[in-house]
């Protein structure tokens, strides 16, 4: 069922069994796993099912941090959200990424890589992806040029990634829900207030208002946040008026650790001899698969390096551009560019060039940012047109990210040299310390932290069943979840840990 809030009268309640806030790929997903369950599900969307200017700017925030992209180009307000310009890169995060490790400060998540890879599988048929194994060499097995690089397996390894069509979800899954009799689709529907019992220990009902001023309440007995890293955090902090700090924050922990995964150009590799790179080459919507180069977790432990994956690009066809000067900062803008790329118009290195001509590559590095306490998500003195206060985003890398780069470069050259296979050159900034980063450096979009996974309420958001710290029935799905990043580009990862909350709904709601 769908209801369009403001085509609606000025008050309207609704109460129900479950209420999901947010109609992304976390909220979706969710939802879709509530089909024929036998519960009343309301699902909440900001925006309609088109992409709309006026509410596309109720993601305006302001940088105060590491240069980063405009919040309104990097997260869309409609039905289906940030899967409406989805590269549709999919790869799950490692084992080692769930690990404490000692040369990463707040390490450690409180649940294990089995009981997360569980749920990949259901997560690929979301994102529709084949689901069998990961194991790249069962993709490659008879495609004769589809080669890896002859490095030591040891240290460095190609990592396999697969491509979803993209999965539009505001597409794919819009009717399905809508038709649904046991779920109820709200659209433009901003989440405004969270208003808590008198206890303070549970949710009593949540307020969304339409733009022109229509007001719905929603009485769930179990509530979701899934509108991601930096809303959830926003209206946390924004939901002041029983708990001082914002719900959730008793310590102070809501917003922080806002982690992106780093990319930046960071240096070249010459070939002694051309090869068939078929495997590591890029053509967005054209191919179904691909790998990039990543270092190992026993060379990650051995060299205190954080975790991050490699692509290479042709050198000839690379250039000296990157996303961050490159992407539009108006909302439209933005979304218009992603779908002109939808049609073939972006593609950098076309899988039909003959690869064997090749011989330098240009290394574009996507990492692990480690979870910084003082990256953060807070709020500003601007408030939108609904009166929540506007996010402030601070953005902030440390040295460990610094010496992860100039690590990987000196143990991916030592590799290089050893196989026979060739050299690796570095700009000056990887080595030089006195030198700041270069003006390519951006993100993959990846919104992650904010209100991060941890049984210790000083030291995150969120339990082990993400279930926020002395809240009997708020929940968070998504990536604000993450305890750390990974390398792995999230979404297909955040749909996993999402299906694994609505598992431990469904035994609360039986």
């Amino acid at each position: 069922m769908h209801k369009d809030l403001g085509a609606l009268s000025k008050s309207t309640i609704e109460k129900c069994d479950l209420c999901i806030v947010g109609a992304g790929a976390a909220g979706i997903s969710m939802a879709m796993d509530w089909l024929n369950q036998g519960k009343k599900v309301v699902l909440l969307e900001a925006g309609g099912f088109e992409f709309e200017t006026e509410t596309q700017a109720l993601n305006q925030g302001t940088n105060i941090g590491q240069r980063y992209y405009s919040l309104t180009a990097t997260r869309l307000r409609f039905f289906g959200g940030t899967t409406g310009h989805w590269g549709g890169y999919c790869t799950p995060l490692d084992p080692i990424d769930f690990e404490t490790r000692p040369y990463v400060p707040n390490s450690g998540w409180p649940i294990d890589y089995d009981e997360f890879a569980s749920f990949l599988p259901r997560a690929s048929k979301l994102v529709e992806i084949d689901d069998r194994t990961w194991n790249l060499e069962d993709y490659i097995a008879n495609k004769k040029d589809y080669v890896s690089l002859d490095l030591n397996s040891r240290v460095f390894y190609s990592k396999l990634f697969k491509f979803s069509p993209p999965t539009r979800f505001g597409t794919k899954y819009r009717k399905p829900l809508v038709d649904s009799n046991s779920i109820t689709v709200y659209t433009h529907a901003n989440l405004t207030r969270i208003n808590l019992h008198e206890s303070g220990q549970f949710v009593k009902d949540v307020e969304a208002q339409s733009l022109n001023g229509n007001v719905l309440t929603v009485n769930a007995r179990h509530y979701v946040l899934a509108m991601g890293a930096v809303q959830n955090a926003r209206m946390l902090l924004a939901n002041n008026q029983q708990q001082k700090a914002g719900i959730g924050n008793a310590y102070d922990q809501v917003g922080r650790y806002f982690m992106e995964h780093p990319e930046v150009k960071a240096g070249h590799i010459f070939l002694k001899r051309p090869q068939s790179m078929k495997l590591y080459f890029f053509d967005y919507m054209k191919i179904k698969m691909y790998s990039e180069l990543a270092i190992a977790s026993s060379a990650q432990r051995a060299h205190g390096i954080l975790n991050m994956t490699t692509a290479l690009f042709p050198k000839e066809l690379s250039g000296d551009w990157a996303w961050i000067n490159k992407l539009p900062k108006d909302g439209k803008q933005s979304y218009d560019f992603w779908m002109k790329a939808e049609k073939n118009t972006l593609s950098r290195a076309p899988s039909d060039v003959d690869t064997k001509k090749y011989t330098a590559y240009q290394m574009q590095i996507r990492m692990e940012q480690s979870p910084n306490p003082n990256s953060r998500i807070t709020l500003g003195d601007k408030r939108d047109k609904l009166g929540t206060p506007q996010p402030l985003i601070n953005w902030q890398l440390t040295e460990l990210e610094r010496n992860s780069i100039r690590g990987m470069n000196m143990v991916l050259g030592k590799e290089l040299i050893e196989s026979g296979i060739g050299r690796l050159h570095a700009p000056p900034w990887v080595f030089d310390t006195s030198l700041e980063w270069p003006n390519t450096l951006g993100g993959g979009w990846h919104h992650m932290g904010t209100t991060r996974m941890h049984n210790d309420p000083k030291k995150g958001v969120v339990d082990a069943h993400c279930t926020v710290h002395g809240m009997d029935n708020l929940h968070i799905a998504g990536s604000s979840c993450f305890t750390t990043a990974g390398a792995a580009n999230p979404t297909l990862s955040l749909i996993a840990l999402t299906l694994r909350l609505s598992k431990r709904l469904k035994e609360l709601l039986a």
